[in-house]
């Protein structure tokens, strides 16, 4: 009972300290316009099967929150391949 405890308590302090990506408003310049214009853009986090989504010009890292909730529920096998296959990558900021 001690065990299951202590692995409970682990697993809640990780979700608290990670989390999901989040989408980001980032203001990008647009080469394209003569007067390269920078414009704010609302970016959102893409994954394994969304990698068309990403957008040009902006840095992204990966959620270590997705990563670690992903080995944990590992068995279920619905939560990983939602939490890696559509946000795995987070966007931080303009290259």
């Amino acid at each position: 009972m001690k065990k299951f405890i202590s692995i409970l308590l682990i697993a809640l302090s990780l979700l608290m300290v990670t989390g999901c990506a989040d989408s980001r408003e980032i203001y990008i310049q647009n080469p394209a316009l003569s007067n390269n214009e920078i414009k704010k853009v609302m970016v959102e986090p893409y994954g394994l099967f969304t990698q068309d989504e990403a957008v040009e010009g902006v840095k992204y890292r990966i959620c270590v929150g997705n990563v670690v909730w992903s080995c944990i529920l590992v068995e279920t096998v619905v939560a990983p391949v939602i939490l890696v296959g559509w946000s795995l990558w987070e966007p931080i900021s303009a290259k």
